[in-house]
């Protein structure tokens, strides 16, 4: 296989992940493919539990795995520190409470033997729920390398890629630059899969060969955070790509409704309303929006009726 003429630098960042960081390292370690893999850059970013341990008993058993404490700076600047110390010509991320499956690695290099010009491999995945051992496939937007105008179609569909499915050349991080730490939650990883898709080709490689662990605290999990964050992600490139604007009319107007959705999930319809009422401007087509409104009119008109009973 050509890819072993090629080094893959696997990054982890990790806070706080005693419970799960040995599971996923072992899930690295275990790869059908591992002679690709240079090294294991494990990140501690700033962790008070006990993290370090456990990474630290691992490395004496697997040279492989280099260990690097940093002080709290979260995933983004976790992920750059691993970049900036990474020796392969390619990164693959893993977060710290997520596994790989058995064949991710060789997956990807059979792909990338077939398509050395792809800047960035991505796949499918599994939401895995582990207290029910439960395992949802989650198949995601199945770009091609020959695949034309593919920033315009990141800005209008979302882009597909989820931070641990990724295999990336680091020439990439060479010519754009490292995550945004500046952005909030949702808008670093958005940004850099933007200003990739600028300037190299993706590539999607079929099949669910990551076990996305489910975590109220995990990366992700803040839907409100995560919209706020993708939208100056956009305003950002907006900046650098000003015909990205009319792709972006329905991508904008999603975000709105789940901002809209969070405030109606907190009983602050007033703000829902003023966020769905963005989300027509944006796109009348998004007809959950619609549905978002009228359970909004519904609880107002329910609080109203109240209010004049008592």
């Amino acid at each position: 296989m050509a890819i072993v003429e090629h080094f893959i630098s696997v990054i982890i960042p990790c806070y706080n992940k005693e419970s799960f960081i040995a599971e996923a390292l072992d899930s690295v370690l275990q790869q059908t493919y591992s002679k690709a893999i240079k090294e294991i850059i494990v990140v501690d970013d700033g962790s008070t539990d006990g993290t370090a341990a456990v990474i630290k008993e691992k490395a004496l058993l697997h040279p492989v795995i280099n260990y690097i404490y940093q002080q709290n700076g979260g995933v983004s600047a976790a992920r750059n520190t691993g970049i900036s110390n990474a020796q392969g010509d390619y990164i693959a991320f893993l977060d710290a409470d997520d596994l790989w499956l058995p064949d991710k690695i060789e997956r990807q290099c059979k792909a990338l033997e077939q398509h050395p010009e792809v800047g960035l491999f991505y796949t499918d995945l599994f939401k895995y729920d582990y207290k029910q051992e439960k395992l949802t496939p989650v198949r995601v937007i199945a770009y091609q390398a020959d695949e034309q105008d593919l920033l315009f179609k990141f800005v209008a569909k979302g882009a597909p890629v989820i931070p641990s499915t990724v295999l990336v050349k680091k020439a990439c991080f060479e010519k754009e630059g490292l995550f945004d730490t500046t952005l909030l939650e949702g808008g670093e990883d958005i940004d850099m899969w933007l200003r990739i898709a600028r300037h190299y080709a993706f590539q999607h490689v079929e099949g669910c060969l990551l076990k996305k662990r489910e975590l109220k605290d995990s990366l992700g999990a803040n839907t409100y955070e995560n919209a706020k964050g993708y939208k100056i992600a956009l305003d950002k490139m907006q900046q650098l790509e000003p015909a990205i604007a009319p792709y972006r009319r329905k991508r904008d107007a999603l975000i709105h409704y789940k901002v809209g959705l969070y405030f109606y999930k907190k009983g602050e319809h007033a703000k829902a309303f003023r966020e769905v009422n963005q989300s027509f401007k944006k796109d009348v087509k998004l007809f959950k929006a619609y549905a978002l409104w009228l359970a909004i009119f519904v609880k107002q008109l329910s609080g109203f009726k109240i209010l004049r009973n008592s």
